[in-house]
């Protein structure tokens, strides 16, 4: 298994939440490997096109989408993330997510979980 330093897995985590908060599809489809998986409180997806579907979707739903780091660790090829998401300026969740790099550098795995965190 080839391990990614630290500093490159943060910039692709901090490279696919700028992504997410531009709403660049495009980008994010870059970093997602074929076979991802998207597990968060609503739904699960498998493979890079249901992945882009469903991304897709949000995007369409909400006007506004803002990801903010608060703190990101780094663990092998997994980075887990406190992050902060706003929607339309109006809703606010807190978000662990858990991302998990392949050897190619592109994310097989996302999993979030909501809750407050300090």
């Amino acid at each position: 298994m080839f391990l990614f330093k630290k500093q490159a897995l943060k910039y692709l985590t901090k490279s696919y939440f700028s992504s997410f908060n531009n709403k660049e599809v495009v980008n994010i489809e870059k970093i997602l490997a074929e076979d991802v998986t998207v597990n968060d409180w609503m739904v699960e997806k498998s493979n890079k096109p249901q992945v882009l579907d469903y991304i897709q979707n949000i995007f369409n739903t909400v006007g506004t989408i803002k990801i903010t780091p608060i703190n990101i660790f780094i663990e092998n090829n997994t980075v887990i993330a406190e992050i902060k998401i706003e929607l339309d300026e109006s809703i606010t969740e807190y978000v662990v997510d858990i991302i998990t790099f392949n050897d190619e550098g592109k994310i097989e795995l996302t999993s979030q979980s909501k809750g407050y965190f300090s």
